[in-house]
């Protein structure tokens, strides 16, 4: 049956008889470009040891496959496109070639290797998946809804736009990535005996309980928002999203600079006692 196969494989790809089924892809002259093509784990993992484990059924063997549901190493598609580039270099054609390169083959089997890392590099951070922002995760966490991603992309696109002054972007970063020392953090650190809230005495004070939801600055933000929204003519609801990550998206694009302006001024006054 292999030897049929093969012979059927020889006539429609041109396979010279040079080629034998229990050819040896490893370490053999005949074969250096493929040899070159594939490493000895990939090699184990998909059972290739003769010039016919190339070909089952007379078609080119198919990618790696994932284990579990998970992902393929990049490094496996990348020698696997190797080998499959060195294998039509060798024949010009085989059976279930594809018409058109993918994007990594089309990289690999270039002829000009100028800026090859570079290329290859950029393809791999194409396939790498979205990573959300830990800062994003947090806030996930806490806002209730959730920030959307809109809504997080705007609040980080005001630090070039809310002021020229680089003390004021670093206020609005500082809050949107929780650059603030906790007492949490101070007690950990061996700076502090307690991490109870030196306001109003609740223990294990995180960010957004100093900066925001402590009983003794509801006063404050609610007083920051009376007079914020008189000057800007809205009627918004303190929330942190909007007093703590600078929101204000839904403001009228003409007091929209105003009114990050003054929640940021506010929320310098609490920044002031957070170190």
């Amino acid at each position: 049956m292999l030897q049929w196969v093969w012979e059927e494989l020889r006539k429609r790809a041109g396979v010279p008889l040079l080629y034998a089924p229990s050819l040896p892809l490893l370490h053999n002259p005949f074969l250096p470009c493929v040899a070159d093509g594939i490493a000895s784990h990939l090699i184990d993992k998909m059972h290739l040891h003769t010039f016919a484990d190339l070909f089952p059924n007379g078609k080119f063997i198919p990618p790696p496959a994932s284990e579990e549901g998970g992902t393929v190493p990049f490094s496996e598609l990348f020698l696997y496109h190797r080998l499959r580039a060195a294998c039509r270099t060798l024949f010009d054609s085989f059976p279930d070639a594809p018409p058109v390169f993918t994007a990594l083959e089309a990289v690999v089997s270039s002829p000009s290797p100028r800026k090859l890392v570079t290329r290859i590099y950029r393809h791999m951070q194409n396939m790498a998946p979205e990573v959300t922002p830990k800062s994003m995760l947090y806030w996930n966490e806490k806002l209730q809804p959730e920030i959307t991603e809109e809504q997080w992309e705007f609040c980080c696109g005001q630090l070039a736009e809310l002021s020229p002054n680089y003390k004021l972007r670093l206020i609005h970063f500082k809050y949107l990535h929780r650059f603030y020392r906790t007492l949490i953090s101070l007690r950990k650190m061996g700076l502090r005996e307690t991490d109870e809230c030196w306001r109003c005495g609740s223990a294990s004070a995180s960010f957004l309980h100093i900066a925001w939801s402590c009983p003794r600055l509801k006063g404050y933000w609610s007083q920051i928002f009376v007079s914020v929204n008189q000057i800007v003519g809205r009627s918004d609801v303190p929330s942190p999203l909007l007093g703590l990550l600078g929101y204000v998206k839904d403001t009228p694009p003409t007091v929209r600079r105003l009114h990050a302006l003054l929640l940021l001024f506010a929320k310098r006054r609490v920044g002031n006692h957070l170190g």
